[in-house]
């Protein structure tokens, strides 16, 4: 007999094979698995028969175990290749660092990202400087975490050592690096800073924990530090401040509006008209010369105070459109008494504490009277608050002087800053909400920090004549030496300029409340 199969014998065993039981369970499950393709593969089942069963149940998704056993066991190449390419389109993509960052970026939510990372079983072989650069991109604090308790079985392979930067610092400390890690990787570099009081208090403010800032300060690098003070300029000292120190100008009185929430101070001889409409209120201060009417007074401070349709657009970078919002329906309002009005392009500043703008205006009418004032913008919460003051231009230089300095001395009536009563005793705290409060206009939170009864109409003067001397943006206020003598104590604030440093004494005087400012 010739040991050549003949298409009748073939036919035979193909007609035996589909009869027995195998052949059968195979013909009614859903299914095909490798084990069952390599048994009927060894049975004698042709190419084509194989590759009409893959027809009729779908080709099977098999691993790479199964697709190991087909190929051991002389699977045809064709329907081997069938089997294959389904393999290889559903193989699992594990994501990347990159891949990561992609998602991010283009708007995918925290809880997708890392439920992507979990359905694929990514792994992540992430060094410190991954995680610092994870961190600087904005990833989430919780997909990082996810990477990190995802990281690789085998070892990680740590990238040649770096400094370890301040800005570095406070990434870590965003994306929650364990303090003592923190600190392992700064002496592991042996990086080193040049920092100041105010720097260190900077960082704390930004949640680095204190062994990190001890850390830091410990590794001053002295030799590059760059002197406070230019080399032959001595400090000069200015006296501590008090609150019998003269305040030129005309007298003053602190309005308090109950009802708007704030408070100001006017000119002694000015009297107070109020309108109000709903939600919005006027109030405005005019010289006893002034008349109410179309005719416009001599000299006017006024404060408008409305709520805003809007309250999620009341942010620091819309405060110039609002005030040019406004500066348009004034003109327009102008226009009809047959006024014209120009106004600066504005300049940022802050009053109480808040971002405001602040523009020159100015005025004309038909006869050639001419009038000059400001304008300042500002709002809290969901108000926005309009003061302006305008004098005719021959008295600027009086009328003009006294109602700027009343613009300036606008103090929003707010809850106190202050917490627990230790925090109050720290004269480095005090110091910073000191230095807060005179670089932002914040008298409220000044009048906090000050013995209670120092809400005066001279002691707010002095207060805006000190904010006025410190409003160059040009210098910066450091602390310096803290003294204590029993209840008293002295912190010396250095006042660092182009080519100066000054110093000022600030007294302070421990009571029942805590350290307060010494009048």
């Amino acid at each position: 007999m010739s040991g050549k199969i003949t298409r009748n014998a073939l036919l035979l065993m193909l007609a035996s094979i589909v009869a027995c039981p195998l052949f059968a369970q195979v013909s009614t499950q859903e299914t095909l698995d490798a084990k069952t393709l390599v048994t009927l593969h060894e049975a004698g089942v042709p190419a084509s028969e194989l590759d009409k069963l893959l027809d009729r149940h779908g080709v099977p998704l098999v691993d790479e175990a199964g697709l190991r056993g087909l190929r051991s066991a002389g699977f045809p190449p064709a329907v081997l290749a069938r089997i294959s390419q389904k393999a290889a389109r559903a193989i699992i993509k594990k994501l990347t660092v990159d891949d990561v960052v992609a998602l991010i970026g283009t708007g995918v939510g925290s809880d997708a990202v890392i439920k992507e990372i979990r359905r694929t079983d990514s792994r992540f072989d992430l060094t410190i400087d991954d995680l610092v650069t994870l961190a600087r991109q904005r990833i989430p604090v919780d997909v990082i975490k996810e990477m990190r308790a995802r990281g690789q079985t085998t070892a990680t392979v740590q990238r040649q050592a770096t400094s370890v930067t301040v800005a570095d610092v406070i990434d870590m400390t965003v994306a929650e690096f364990a303090p003592a890690e923190i600190i392992r990787r700064i002496r592991k570099t042996d990086s080193r800073y040049e920092l100041d009081i105010d720097a260190l208090l900077e960082l704390g403010r930004k949640n680095v924990a204190p062994e990190v800032l001890k850390e830091l300060w410990a590794r001053q690098n002295v030799s590059k530090k760059t002197e406070l003070t230019p080399p032959g300029t001595p400090a000069s000292t200015t006296p501590s401040m008090t609150a019998g120190q003269p305040t030129p100008g005309p007298s003053f009185v602190t309005h308090r509006e109950s009802g708007g929430g704030f408070s100001i101070s006017v000119p002694e001889d000015f009297v107070v008209y109020r309108e109000t409409r709903q939600a919005n209120s006027l109030v405005s201060f005019t010289d006893r010369n002034g008349q109410r009417g179309d005719e416009l007074p001599d000299a006017e401070l006024q404060i408008m105070r409305y709520r805003s349709r809007k309250p999620e657009w009341l942010v620091e970078t819309n405060i110039d459109a609002i005030g040019r919002r406004f500066l348009t329906m004034l003109r327009s309002s102008y226009v009809k008494k047959g006024l014209s009005l120009t106004h600066s392009d504005g300049v940022q500043s802050h009053a109480s504490g808040r971002p405001c703008r602040i523009y020159d205006v100015g005025s004309s009418s038909q006869d050639g009277a001419t009038r000059e004032g400001r304008l300042l913008v500002t709002w809290f919460e969901d108000q926005v608050y309009v003061l302006s003051y305008a004098v005719r231009a021959d008295l600027v230089n009086t009328r003009g002087q006294a109602l700027d300095h009343c613009l300036r001395s606008f103090t929003l009536e707010r809850d106190s800053k202050f917490g627990e009563p230790e925090n109050e005793r720290d004269l480095a705290g005090m110091f910073e909400l000191w230095r807060e409060a005179v670089t932002h206009r914040d008298f409220a939170l000044y009048r906090d920090l000050c013995p209670s009864g120092h809400d005066t109409a001279k002691n707010r003067a002095s207060f805006v004549d000190l904010a006025n001397r410190l409003a160059d943006p040009r210098l910066r206020l450091s602390i310096g030496k803290i003294d204590r003598d029993g209840t008293k104590a002295t912190v010396n604030c250095k006042i660092i300029g182009p080519g100066r440093t000054d110093t000022l004494a600030l007294a302070f005087e421990r009571g029942t409340a805590g350290y307060r400012l010494s009048l």
